[in-house]
């Protein structure tokens, strides 16, 4: 009956370790997701910085900041925040952290997707519309409170990656419950 049942439990845990990546891979993958990371940040606070000065410059350097903050924006912070992305994922499914199994986990994907969401509804077309105006000669006062709306989207931006590193050391909530049936008992009273 064992030697039935030990051939059972090996191939289970081999179906089950299929999907993990090896010690080498996680690392690996947790590097990148790491540099990523680190990368976006520093590159959200580089735009809020340029969008903080084109707010207050005339209208020549506004322009030239704002298309500096377009570049970074393009391409740096859209492939970092993709690269996070896929590498938070491939440890989701690699790891035994899991996609959905932690709290922290699913705060830290929805922080991320909050900043692509942000990113690409907010940061850009404001960008594009701040250097149209800046191109057209509007520039600090002459654009109101439109002027500070690159730099606030920024910083919310940069708030929801520092508070995913924050999860990301902490680790808090714990563990998500699994909601099974309650099973019923066949056993006559």
């Amino acid at each position: 009956m064992s030697a039935v049942q030990a051939p059972e439990r090996g191939r289970q845990r081999a179906v089950s370790r299929a999907w993990r990546l090896s010690p080498a891979w996680r690392k690996a993958a947790l590097t990148l997701h790491v540099v990523a990371s680190v990368a976006l940040i520093g590159t959200t606070a580089s735009v809020v910085i340029l969008a903080v000065r084109a707010a207050s410059a005339e209208s020549a350097e506004a322009r030239a900041l704002y298309e500096s903050a377009g570049v970074l924006a393009f391409a740096l912070a859209i492939p970092f925040s993709m690269a996070s992305l896929a590498s938070g994922l491939l440890l989701g499914f690699g790891t035994p952290w899991g996609v959905l199994r932690y709290y922290w986990v699913v705060a830290k994907m929805a922080l991320l997707l909050a900043i692509i969401l942000v990113g690409a509804l907010g940061v850009g077309p404001s960008l594009q519309d701040l250097a149209d105006r800046a191109a057209e000669g509007g520039a600090g006062a002459a654009l109101g409170s439109r002027r500070w709306q690159l730099a606030l989207l920024g910083a919310a931006n940069l708030l929801f990656a520092v508070a995913a590193v924050v999860l990301s050391i902490f680790k808090p909530w714990g563990r998500i419950r699994s909601h099974r049936p309650a099973t019923t008992s066949t056993t006559p009273r």
